[in-house]
């Protein structure tokens, strides 16, 4: 299972739509995630044969996030073997409107 799919299965079963690409924002809150950067971290015979991954999930919502909801999208992530290394700052965007709080992960094929 690739990077992109293991954080899909991660977060489908929380109440929020979750895409890799921007939401269409017409829900009250919504989830994306991208992949920060990749690297080879096993080889053999001089190639790569495992990587690790850094993403960036987000968690967009019209009002403030509560404590329970970036909970709930950690211990999904957790849950499903990412490892979760920080989340925010907490940040209010003037020019979409919307509360934004990042959850820097990371996650290694097996």
């Amino acid at each position: 299972m690739g990077v992109n799919a293991k954080i899909k299965a991660a977060l489908a079963p929380l109440p929020w739509p979750a895409q890799q690409h921007p939401a269409a924002g017409t829900q009250r809150t919504y989830l994306t995630w991208q992949e920060l950067s990749s690297q080879p971290d096993a080889y053999r015979s001089n190639a790569p044969t495992r990587y690790s991954y850094q993403v960036q999930v987000n968690i967009f919502s019209r009002e403030a996030i509560p404590d329970t909801n970036l909970r709930a999208v950690v211990q999904a992530l957790q849950a499903a073997g990412v490892t979760v290394q920080y989340s925010g700052p907490r940040n209010y965007e003037e020019d979409t409107k919307l509360y934004h709080i990042p959850i820097i992960c990371r996650w290694q094929e097996v």
